[in-house]
C-alpha cells in the first residue's frame, strides 16, 4: 500500500463516517431512512475521481455508522454497509465502462450522470437497503413503498449535490465563484439562501424563492459545471441548516424536508443541464471558430433592413486589415470591393434577398491594405426572417481563392492554345457506316492507336477492344445519345497493344437517309494525353507549395482526413501528427533578409523530406511551420522519427549572406500527437499537436514534446 493510496484510503473513510453521522439527522419517522444522505455522492464520487479500489473504506466507515452511530443489528448493519459499498462500486465500473467524462463537456456525460450515477445508484441502494429493512421486520409492508422513495430521494441528493462538485472541481476553474459578475451573483445567492432559510428580515421569503433559480442559470450560463455545482452546495448547507433548525419558507408545510428536497434538487438538476449544454455549445463555438481561423475563412453577419454588418477578425486580416478600422455597413463592401464587380457582387446579394436566387454567391476581387486586388469566393445564406417571410439576417463567408484563381486563368490559357493547336493539328478522322457496321479510319488514327493498318482491319469490335475498360460505359452511353442528338462528343482513354494508355477526344455527326434512319457518322479523333497529362499537373500544382515545392496545407488536411477515417475503422492501427516550427524565423528574417529566410525553408524541407518513408506525408502549413503526418505509427516510434529530424535540422550548416563559413545555427521544436478515441475529429488530432508543439516552445525550444492528454479524457 503506498503513501497516496493510504492518505486517498483514510480520507474516503474518514469524509463518508462524518457526513454519515451528519446525515442521520435528516432520519425520517425511522432510523432507518434519511431524506438526504451526503455519503452516498461522497462514495461515488471519489471513486469515479480517485480509484475504484478504495471500496474497503466505505465499507469500513458504513460499519462503523452502523454499529457505533445508528447502533443497529449485525445482521442489518453489514447487510446495510454492504448495500452502501457494492452499489456504488457498481455503477461507477458501469460508468467508466460507458466512458464516461467527469469534464461533463458532452451532454452525453451529465445524462450518463444523472441516470446512471443519480438515478440507477440511488434506486440499487434503495431497493436493497429497504428490502432487508422489510425481510428483518423493521419496517411495516405498507410502509415499504414510502421508505423506498425516501431511501431514494436521500441517496439521489447526497449524489447530485456532493458527487457533481468532487467530480468537478479543480483550483483552477473556480476562480470565478469570487470574480466579477459570477462572484457577485454567488454571493447574492448564499445571502439569498441566509435570508429565505434562516433570518427571513422581510417577511416574505416565499416571494424570494424565484430569485436563486435565476442567480443559478446565471452563473451555470457564465462559468462551468464546477463553479455552477460549488454554488449549489454552499447554497445547500446554508439551506439545510436553517430547515434543520426549523428555521426557512417551508417550516409551515406538512412535508417541511420533502419540500427542501424538491427544491434544492430542482435548482441543482437545472444547473447541472444549463451548464453542461452551455460548456457543449462553447466548446462547439470554439471548434468551428477554429476551423475557420485555419482555413483562412472569414465570416460576415448582415441585419436587414439596416444592413448594418458584422466581420469576424479573420475575414479582416484577409485582407491585411483590423475589424476597428471598418466601417460595419455596406459602404465597406462599396470601398473595398473592385469597381467592375461591385454591381455583379451586389446583383447576386440582392436577387437572393428577394428569393430569385437559391443561394448567394459570387467571386470578386477585394482591395488588400497593401494596394492589392485579392480574389474573393463568398457564400451566404439567410438566417432569420420576420413574420412576413422577410430576410432580417442573412450570415455568410468570404475565403481568399486569388491563389486558386491564378490556377484557373492559367488552365483557361492553356486550354485556349490547345483549341489553337488542335485547329492547326492533323486530325485523324472515320466514317462508319451505321447500315452495314462498315468502319473506315485515316492513316494517323492506325499511328495513334499504335495499329500497323496492313495487319488489321477496322472494325467496331476492334476500336471497342481498345477502349479502357473504365471508360467502355460512357462511351457506349455517348454513341447511343448521337442517335437522338446527332452529335458525339466524349474524351476517353484507349490501351494499345504495347499496354500504353492514351486519351483521346472524339467527336462526331450522324447522318440520316431520306426516311430519317440512322445512315453513317462521320467523325475526328485526336490524341489530347499531352492535355490531360497537362491538366493532372495542373491539378497537383494547386497542392504543392511553390516555395518549398513539398506539399501544402491543403494537400495535409486530405490526407489527414483519410487517415482518420481509415484510424476510425482500424483504431487498432493508430498513427502520429506532428507540428514543427522553426525557432526564432522571424529574427532571421531580419537579421539576414528575407531571401535568407526562403532558404532556411528549402533547406529544412530539403532534409525532412528526405529522411521520410514513402508513406509519411509531410508538407508545409504556412510560414515556418511544417506537419509530418505518419501513418501506422504509435507515438513512441512517432517521437524518435520526431528526435531524429530535430537533430538532422540542428546540423545543418548554413552560410549568412557574405559570410565565409557556416555561422548560422537553426532549430526547430516539434510537437507530437497520437491518434485517440478521445478525439472527435482530425481537427481535435492536429489542435493536440499544435498544443503540445506550443508547450516545446515554452520549454526553450529545440526540442520534442508529445501531447499527454488530461487525465480526465483517460
Amino acid at each position: 500500500m503506498n503513501k497516496r493510496y493510504a492518505l486517498q484510503f483514510l480520507t474516503l473513510a474518514l469524509l463518508y463516517f462524518l457526513s454519515g453521522a451528519l446525515g442521520l439527522f435528516y432520519t425520517q419517522e425511522s432510523v432507518f431512512v434519511t431524506l438526504i444522505w451526503p455519503p452516498a455522492g461522497i462514495a461515488l464520487g471519489l471513486l469515479l475521481r480517485w480509484r475504484l479500489d478504495l471500496w474497503p473504506a466505505i465499507l469500513l466507515a458504513e460499519l462503523c455508522i452502523a454499529f457505533f452511530v445508528s447502533d443497529l443489528p449485525f445482521p442489518l448493519g453489514t447487510g446495510i454497509g454492504l448495500t452502501n459499498t457494492l452499489v456504488p462500486l457498481f455503477t461507477a465500473h458501469l460508468l467508466q465502462r460507458q466512458k464516461f467524462s467527469s469534464m461533463f463537456e458532452r451532454s452525453r456525460d451529465l445524462f450518463l450522470f444523472l441516470f446512471v450515477g443519480v438515478g440507477l445508484t440511488s434506486a440499487l441502494s434503495a431497493f436493497a437497503g429497504t428490502a432487508q429493512l422489510y425481510l428483518l421486520d423493521k419496517i411495516a409492508l405498507p410502509d415499504l413503498p414510502r421508505d423506498w422513495l425516501m431511501w431514494w430521494l436521500g441517496d439521489a441528493a447526497g449524489i447530485l449535490l456532493l458527487a457533481l462538485p468532487i467530480l468537478a472541481i479543480a483550483r483552477s476553474t473556480v476562480r470565478p465563484l469570487t470574480r466579477g459578475f459570477s462572484g457577485l451573483a454567488t454571493a447574492l445567492l448564499l445571502i439569498l439562501a441566509v435570508e429565505i432559510f434562516i433570518v427571513n428580515y422581510f417577511n416574505f421569503a416565499d416571494g424570494l424563492l424565484v430569485l436563486p433559480m435565476l442567480l443559478v442559470v446565471w452563473i451555470a450560463m457564465t462559468t462551468n459545471l464546477q463553479v455552477s455545482s460549488l454554488a449549489i452546495l454552499l447554497f445547500t448547507i446554508i439551506a439545510s441548516a436553517g430547515t434543520l433548525s426549523g428555521h426557512g419558507v417551508f417550516t409551515d408545510l406538512k412535508y417541511t424536508q420533502e419540500a427542501h428536497w424538491v427544491y434544492i434538487t430542482s435548482l441543482a438538476i437545472a444547473s447541472a443541464v444549463i451548464a453542461s449544454i452551455s460548456i457543449e455549445t462553447r466548446r462547439n463555438l470554439d471548434q468551428k471558430h477554429y476551423a475557420l481561423r485555419a482555413a483562412g475563412i472569414g465570416t460576415w453577419d448582415l441585419r436587414l433592413p439596416s444592413h448594418h454588418v458584422y466581420f469576424n477578425n479573420t475575414w479582416a486580416t484577409m485582407l491585411g486589415r483590423k475589424v476597428r478600422q471598418l466601417d460595419e455597413s455596406m459602404s465597406t463592401f462599396r470601398e473595398l470591393v473592385h469597381p467592375d464587380d461591385y454591381l455583379q457582387m451586389m446583383g447576386a446579394l440582392t436577387s437572393y434577398i428577394k428569393g430569385d436566387s437559391e443561394s448567394y454567391y459570387a467571386t470578386f476581387r477585394m482591395r488588400h491594405a497593401n494596394g492589392e486586388w485579392r480574389w474573393i469566393e463568398a457564400h451566404g445564406e439567410v438566417t432569420d426572417r420576420n413574420f412576413n417571410g422577410h430576410p432580417t439576417r442573412i450570415c455568410g463567408t468570404h475565403q481568399d481563392i486569388t491563389e486558386r484563381k491564378v490556377l484557373e486563368d492559367d488552365l483557361a490559357l492553356n486550354l485556349i492554345r490547345l483549341n489553337q493547336a488542335q485547329e492547326i493539328a492533323q486530325l485523324g478522322h472515320w466514317t462508319s457506316n451505321m447500315a452495314t457496321g462498315e468502319l473506315w479510319w485515316s492513316p494517323i488514327i492506325y499511328q495513334m492507336f499504335g495499329l500497323d493498318p496492313d495487319k488489321v482491319t477496322p472494325s467496331v469490335k476492334l476500336f471497342n477492344q481498345l477502349i479502357h475498360r473504365d471508360d467502355f460505359d460512357s462511351v457506349l452511353s455517348s454513341e447511343a445519345k448521337a442517335i437522338e442528338s446527332g452529335e458525339h462528343d466524349v474524351e476517353h482513354r484507349i490501351v494499345r497493344p504495347d499496354g500504353s494508355v492514351r486519351w483521346v477526344h472524339e467527336l462526331a455527326s450522324l447522318e440520316r437517309d431520306e426516311d430519317g434512319q440512322p445512315f453513317r457518322m462521320v467523325g475526328t479523333v485526336q490524341d489530347i494525353t499531352d492535355y490531360k497529362e497537362l491538366e493532372l499537373k495542373l491539378r497537383r500544382q494547386a497542392l504543392i507549395d511553390e516555395l518549398t515545392q513539398v506539399p501544402n496545407r491543403r494537400y495535409m488536411m486530405q490526407q489527414l482526413a483519410h487517415e482518420w477515417t481509415r484510424y476510425q475503422r482500424y483504431p487498432e492501427q493508430t498513427s502520429s501528427f506532428v507540428m514543427v516550427d522553426i525557432d526564432f524565423f522571424k529574427q532571421l528574417n531580419d537579421t539576414y533578409g528575407h531571401g535568407f529566410g526562403d532558404d532556411v525553408l528549402q533547406a529544412v524541407a530539403g532534409r525532412l523530406h528526405g529522411l521520410l518513408r514513402d508513406v509519411d506525408v509531410f508538407a508545409r502549413m504556412g510560414g515556418e511551420e511544417f506537419a509530418l503526418l505518419l501513418p501506422q505509427t504509435g507515438a513512441k516510434d512517432a517521437m524518435l522519427v520526431a528526435e531524429k529530424l530535430r537533430a538532422a535540422i540542428a546540423s545543418l550548416d548554413l552560410l549568412a549572406p557574405g559570410a565565409a563559413q557556416p555561422d548560422v545555427e537553426v532549430t526547430a521544436s516539434f510537437g507530437v500527437a497520437e491518434f485517440n478515441a478521445i478525439f472527435d475529429n482530425e481537427d481535435d488530432v492536429m489542435v493536440a499537436a499544435d498544443n503540445a508543439l506550443y508547450k516545446a516552445k515554452e520549454s526553450g525550444r529545440n526540442r520534442v514534446e508529445q501531447y499527454t492528454p488530461p487525465v480526465s479524457e483517460h
